[in-house]
């Protein structure tokens, strides 16, 4: 069965119509994410540009919504995390969201002490003890008394925590006693281990 020709016509017409319709739709999905993948980029460079310009506030702007779109990114968590210090607000609450930044960071790398030991100091500044606790923990090694020097401040964070939430045990006792055989002349080592036994 032949097809008249103006049938053929008609025929070969919606076929050019459907293939340049689907082509359409195929370059507008390709193109659009190629802008968007753009833009997000854009807002990576703009934010790391506006960090180390000084210029914290845009900084914050550009890598929150650059995070919102790929928040695997741990160095803008960082620079994000840094911004929010360095920009003071009412009732500490740049404090808050330091951290929070922190901890988005650390969560992709948790090897990365420098992280860990920023996250400490400002869970311990915002008051937030039991996760200051645990991050503590997880800094330094399980056996206490295998602490070195490079653990000192951890172990002086980790003391204070532990006294502020009434944990005074075995723990707070073999972090006291090797904060003293660690730095026997530093004055916060030596107030740990008096705080220590006052309260035990």
């Amino acid at each position: 069965m032949r097809l008249k020709p103006k049938a053929a016509r008609r025929l070969l017409l919606v076929g050019v119509l459907a293939i340049l319709a689907v082509t359409a739709v195929v370059m507008l999905v390709v193109v659009r994410s190629w802008m968007n993948e753009r833009r997000t980029q854009q807002l990576r460079t703009d934010g790391m540009a506006a960090y180390d310009a000084g210029d914290y506030m845009r900084a914050q702007e550009n890598l929150f919504k650059f995070l919102r779109r790929t928040p695997t990114d741990r160095e803008a968590w960082l620079k994000l995390a840094e911004s929010f210090e360095r920009v003071e607000k009412s009732q500490g609450k740049h404090l808050g969201q330091a951290a929070q930044a922190y901890a988005r960071a650390w969560a992709i790398d948790d090897t990365d002490v420098k992280t860990g030991a920023a996250l400490l100091k400002l869970y311990v500044q915002i008051d937030q003890a039991v996760e200051a606790r645990d991050l503590a923990m997880m800094l330094r090694p399980t056996d206490v008394s295998k602490a070195g020097p490079e653990h000192l401040e951890v172990l002086l964070e980790e003391a204070a925590v532990r006294g502020s939430l009434k944990a005074y045990d075995s723990t707070l006792d073999a972090i006291t006693s090797r904060l003293v055989a660690l730095d026997a002349d530093g004055y916060r080592a030596t107030m740990a281990r008096v705080d220590y036994l006052n309260g035990a």
